[in-house]
């Protein structure tokens, strides 16, 4: 093996540079040349700002660009200056760990012909662990030296061929580019683009890119280019499809093929394995649908979706699992820090019960009871033993979970008359069955009075009641505003906000009259807003600004400048999360007189309950809050000094209760259930693979028709109803696509 130069192009971003040159120096063995090039950074002298330990490194130069050349021309300097040497290319943004060019080297010397080496990144596109094409967050729990071990612990060392190398880090021989060349600064001068280019013309000339299995730098990611990034990278990518027209379908059979797969599932069970091994709990919940992720929130936004996802996240000291059917089967899934490992079962219960049996859980937490059978959660929870209850909804006695019936009446709960279309045996099995799961539950959490209430009057008897709260994260409060919005008037309209997902029981019908009327009785204008999911269409006077990430809420609302929000719900609601999101954005909100909402807003004097859910009682509701502007500023200081609780506190909660609920028992070892789950899984879709290929290209073509003909709410509905979760995820990029201006 040749001698190694390693080449580090540097344009400002010197604290990212300076903690990447300290990880080359304390985790690089043999010594080598360390070539800096500075491409005349802005923000002073890189070589001024090192530290002594980096500065006194054997190897090290530092070279100065005379004047900005461009990552490309500075690239090309470096290898230009390490002369016979192979190089390793290495983004300033970067953090090696221990071994890493010893084991590149190993991999590069591998097999005859290696133009490339490429080793694992948390962001690395089609080098991305533990998520395949994503940028990932170093996965919590772990050090970047502590995740590059497990990896490496993973590792079986197969070095498989990637279509391209990827610039972040990628080890280069010099017989590649003594045939092949250096980059092609003239067409990809400022970067972006020029190791594909660089690859296809290797790749042409017979050398291959190999990615290292047994390797992990942590990528930093988007420290260069500024603004400028993306139109660089459209730009050349145009320029590549020139250059090499099979590129990107020789990428895209990649990505479709995924020949990392067993890659990836090693380093999925080794985290299984630390996972499992490290948490004091084992805790499955069970669900009618999953916790929400990153893309499922779009497509299927919902309160108890997103509590247990915060919930699993607030307590990383146990192990989170959730249960939850998908069409006729169900999916158990382990919520890793970083991934999510699922499962597949057989619809048939029976099958369901001995699988979770063999996953050692040492507590069941019961959120929706409503998809499962009766005398299934009968054997499951007190065979059990140990397990506790939610009560987010009324599913545990009724099967429609929300107290509505089918003709849209409020329903009291007492007598089931069969109005919800719901077979009677049904309905009285889970009647007979509410009051024992309560009773022997080690805790029932319940988030508002009036749930509790509701219950008791439906069971009378003594139940381990806990009262709960739901949390939201701190980027959900934006900065305060110092003073109450100017009073409507006739030249400044009323600005009401409609929040959520909003289908019937959310109140959909009376909305859609609202959104009839363009003005108060006395006059003053109105303009209504929804931000969310709506069943059905609103009304063309109501500005649609479509589905939201709760991340982005402030920002929408604050572009906005809504007055209040109005929460109008049919249903019975046990807490209502969207009144936490308008709270912690400041807002004053208008409530429905029924349930939890009404309660809490009574409680705290943050907002108006209705006195009925009729057009002209609301109107006549927001009519009052302006004539007694004064009012208003006085309900605006109340949501002013309102504080959401902060998921780590809610976390802590649970954990008091769950330790308090579990009986001592036996936790089964990480390689046993590993075992247990793989033998009695199930494939989720049962298709052959050219039947799954042509169903999903069909698919694809609706969803695009669907979105050129800006179907965007059917289309969302059937994406959260009927489709799998990968092409529910094409939906969503297709959707930001069209939405960029």
């Amino acid at each position: 093996m040749k001698n190694c130069s390693i080449i580090m192009p540097v344009f400002n971003a010197f604290p990212e540079a300076v903690a990447c040159l300290e990880s080359v120096v304390r985790c690089t063995e043999a010594p080598c040349r360390l070539l800096v090039v500075d491409d005349a950074s802005t923000a002073g002298e890189l070589a001024a700002a090192l530290p002594p330990a980096v500065r006194q490194w054997p190897g090290l130069v530092v070279l100065r660009n005379d004047r900005n050349l461009g990552f490309v021309r500075s690239c090309n300097r470096g290898m230009r200056e390490a002369g016979e040497d192979d190089v390793v290319l290495l983004n300033s943004d970067t953090l090696v760990t221990p071994g890493w060019l010893r084991k590149l080297r190993a991999a590069a010397g591998s097999r005859p012909r290696v133009a490339t080496v490429t080793p694992l990144s948390n962001n690395g596109t089609v080098a991305s662990v533990p998520l395949f094409l994503e940028d990932n967050a170093l996965p919590a729990g772990y050090t970047v030296d502590g995740f590059a071990a497990l990896v490496e612990q993973a590792a079986h060392r197969e070095r498989p061929l990637l279509p391209t190398c990827v610039g972040f880090c990628v080890y280069i021989r010099r017989e590649a580019l003594k045939e092949v060349g250096l980059f092609d600064e003239e067409r990809f001068g400022r970067g972006y683009g020029e190791e594909n280019d660089f690859s296809c013309r290797a790749q042409a000339r017979g050398f291959a890119d190999l990615l290292d299995d047994a390797t992990f730098i942590f990528h930093r990611g988007q420290c260069s280019f500024g603004t400028d990034r993306n139109e660089l990278s459209c730009r050349h990518m145009a320029v590549l499809d020139r250059l090499h027209p099979e590129y990107r379908a020789r990428v895209q059979a990649f990505v479709e093929s995924n020949p990392l797969r067993a890659i990836q599932r090693r380093i999925h069970e080794a985290m299984f394995r630390h996972w499992m091994t490290a948490a004091t709990h084992n805790v499955l919940h069970i669900l009618h649908q999953p916790p929400l992720t990153r893309e499922t929130a779009l497509t299927r936004p919902g309160g108890v979706e997103y509590h247990v996802a915060d919930l699993i996240r607030a307590t990383p000291a146990t192990a989170g699992w959730s249960l939850y059917p998908l069409g006729d089967r169900f999916v158990l899934t382990a919520h890793l820090p970083g991934v999510a490992l699922a499962w597949g079962f057989s619809g048939e219960t029976a099958q369901l019960a001995p699988a979770l049996e063999a996953a050692g859980f040492t507590l069941l937490h019961l959120h929706q009871p409503s998809p499962y059978p009766p005398e299934f959660l009968r054997h499951l929870l007190m065979r059990h033993g140990n397990y506790v209850v939610s009560l987010h909804d009324y599913g545990l006695f009724c099967s429609a979970y929300h107290l509505m019936t089918g003709a849209g009446q409020v329903c009291d709960g007492l007598d089931c008359t069969g109005d919800c279309q719901i077979p009677a045996a049904t309905a009285q099995s889970r009647i007979e069955l509410a009051p024992e799961l309560l009773r022997r539950a080690r805790a029932v959490f319940h988030f508002s009075e009036v749930t509790r209430q509701q219950f008791e009057r439906r069971f009378p008897g003594t139940y381990p009641w806990v009262p709960m709260r739901h949390g939201l994260p701190p980027n959900m409060r934006p900065a305060a505003r110092d003073a109450p919005p100017q009073r409507p008037d006739a030249q400044h309209p009323l600005r009401v906000v409609f929040l959520g997902g909003i289908n019937r029981i959310k109140g959909a019908d009376l909305i859609q009259q609202l959104a009839q009327h363009a003005a108060l009785p006395d006059g003053v204008p109105l303009e209504w807003h929804l931000v969310g999911l709506f069943d059905g269409e609103p009304g063309r006077s109501v500005h649609d600004h479509g589905r939201y990430m709760r991340s982005e809420l402030p920002a929408i609302l604050a572009g906005i400048q809504p007055h209040l929000v109005a929460i109008l719900s049919e249903g019975l609601e046990t807490y209502c999360y969207t009144l936490d999101e308008a709270l912690a954005c400041g807002l004053p909100v208008v409530v429905t007189p029924r349930g939890a909402p009404a309660e809490r807003v009574r409680r705290d004097g943050t907002g108006w309950v209705v006195s009925a859910l009729d057009v002209a009682t609301v109107l006549q509701q927001l009519a009052d809050i302006v004539r007694d502007w004064e009012g208003y500023g006085r309900v605006w200081q109340h949501v002013a000094a309102w504080r959401p609780l902060d998921m780590a506190a809610v976390g802590q909660s649970y954990l008091q209760s769950y330790a308090a609920g579990i009986s001592r028992r036996t936790r089964a070892k990480p390689e046993a259930v590993l075992q247990a789950l793989d033998r009695w899984q199930i494939e989720l879709w049962h298709q052959p693979p050219w039947s799954r290929r042509l169903a999903r290209q069909l698919l694809e073509t609706g969803i695009n028709v669907l979105d050129r003909l800006r179907f965007r709410r059917a289309l969302a509905r059937f994406a959260g109803r009927l489709l799998p979760l990968p092409v529910q995820e094409k939906i969503q990029r297709l959707r930001r696509t069209a939405e960029r201006p």
